[in-house]
């Protein structure tokens, strides 16, 4: 008798040890398919930016993966997508702050071609 129960709970003990693992890699791919990992030479090269310009950028694309960590991590799972919408759209009109005519046009088309590319709808 003890020999099934302790066979019972090495087996629940499994079972919920493989559901918090695919949780948790579920929640580690969704957070990668709305972070940015950017190149930060390669951008300021592509958008012409100072080197003032590319700290700010590289700081603002850190506090909008911090954001997006947030809110992908939060309980609230009806209220996602509106929070992440949020996200994106304070972090575009911030780099309207930061970039000028040019740079801004080809950045936000750069940040909406990569969330297209990741499957992520902006509308």
């Amino acid at each position: 008798m003890r020999k099934i129960l302790f066979i019972g709970m090495l087996f629940s003990m499994c079972v919920l040890g493989l559901h918090a693992e695919n949780e948790k890699k579920n929640v580690t791919d969704e957070i990668e398919k709305y972070e940015l990992n950017v190149n930060y030479s390669r951008l300021a090269n592509t958008l012409s930016l100072t080197p003032k310009q590319t700290d700010d950028v590289r700081d603002f694309i850190k506090m909008y993966n911090r954001k997006v960590q947030n809110v992908i991590l939060s309980d609230s799972k009806t209220e996602k997508e509106t929070l992440l919408k949020n996200v994106f759209d304070k972090h575009v009109r911030t780099m309207h702050n930061i970039l000028v005519g040019k740079q801004y046009r080809e950045y936000v088309h750069l940040f909406n071609l990569t969330m297209e590319n990741r499957g992520v709808e902006l509308k």
